[in-house]
């Protein structure tokens, strides 16, 4: 029992460190933490929230494209005070699939040997129940990812008198 308490320990300690990355206060850094195709919301020195995929990043600017029509917005790097990360729903479904194409492919084994006790064939039953609970895991992921606020600070400036004290 102590190994596996060991490898827990030493997993959660990998995890947490890996997720505890530090809010950046140079617009400069910002290219660390964010990519052109990155979904982010930006906060301007208005209070404005425009949320917008990341089409260009300079150190004097960033441009995203937001709205229905694809619309370009560029923020001088002097008015934006916070970025932050949205995360995707793409890993939620990827996790539920996994999740729910497991059990399914162990039931349809479970089915294929019933049938074959029963002088029937049935091969494709572990494709057919590993494809019905995966997608139904997939739907299950992507929703509970969706209810989980998904954003992730990745830069805040810092205020000027803020730094003196």
């Amino acid at each position: 029992m102590a190994p596996r308490m060991a490898l827990l320990s030493v997993f959660v300690v990998v995890a947490s460190a890996a997720s505890a990355q530090d809010v950046i206060d140079s617009f400069t850094r910002l290219p660390e933490v964010v990519r052109e195709g990155n979904v982010i919301m930006v906060t301007d020195d208005q209070g404005a929230q425009t949320k917008g995929k990341l089409s260009e990043l300079s150190p004097a600017s960033l441009t995203i494209l937001h709205g229905e029509w694809d619309r370009q917005s560029v923020f001088p790097s002097d008015r934006v005070t916070r970025v932050s990360k949205i995360d995707s729903r793409l890993n939620g479904f990827l996790i539920g699939l996994a999740a729910g194409t497991v059990p399914g492919i162990m039931l349809g084994m479970g089915f294929t040997t019933y049938c074959e006790n029963e002088s029937a064939s049935c091969p494709g039953a572990p494709v057919y129940f590993g494809s019905l609970t995966g997608l139904l895991g997939g739907w299950i992921g992507f929703s509970i990812d969706g209810a989980i606020d998904g954003q992730k600070l990745v830069f805040a400036r810092v205020a000027i008198g803020a730094r003196h004290q």
